[in-house]
């Protein structure tokens, strides 16, 4: 089992529109729609990876959106789909933070997307590289200097697993071959921060 003992949603690729609606309702802490087509359960690792494995993939590199709360596991799932699968890159969309003096000045968007993100950047730099099918190189952010940091490569062919609050917002969920949010507990995760 999970070693975090979280509970994912699998996000139905089929009906994104639901998809959304699912991961609004969960972020708000709203009972979920029983009518929805999204499977939460309890589940394994190596159940992920089948999934991950056997769903047709939109790109030549495969793109994995891992999202949910502050402290739901987001960043062990990711770990662990690493140590199953070698050939992955994990991406944070914290990398993508904009420096102190750029943040603030904008309210969220209509649908809650935190705009101290640069996310023109994470499209830029992320997303329209796997679209036309190049090599993804991007600017990390220096968290100590406030400032962005060293380029990173990925290496082509590798799983690119985005992972962090907002990444399955809605401008970037069409382009992921699959989608994982993770929910844990309000007390478990104040347990973990």
């Amino acid at each position: 089992k999970f070693p975090l003992n979280a509970h994912l949603a699998y996000l139905c690729d089929r009906h994104p529109e639901k998809a959304q609606i699912l991961a609004r309702q969960l972020r708000r802490n709203k009972p979920l729609v029983a009518t929805m087509e999204a499977l939460i359960m309890q589940t394994d690792l190596d159940s992920i990876l089948q999934s991950i494995e056997k769903s047709p993939p939109k790109h030549f590199q495969r793109l994995i959106g891992i999202d949910g709360l502050g402290a739901s596991g987001k960043s062990s799932v990711a770990d662990e789909i690493k140590k199953l699968h070698q050939n992955t890159s994990i991406i944070h969309t914290d990398e993508f933070y904009k420096p102190f003096a750029e943040r603030g000045r904008e309210a969220p968007s209509h649908d809650g997307v935190s705009p101290d993100f640069d996310w023109d950047r994470l499209q830029g730099q992320v997303f329209d590289p796997v679209l036309r099918g190049f090599s993804v190189t991007y600017q990390s952010y220096d968290w100590r200097g406030d400032v962005w940091g060293e380029w990173i490569e990925i290496q082509q062919g590798n799983w690119i697993v985005i992972v962090g609050v907002y990444a399955l917002q809605s401008r970037f969920f069409p382009y992921y071959d699959y989608t994982i949010w993770c929910e844990l507990s309000r007390d478990e995760r104040i347990k973990r921060m």
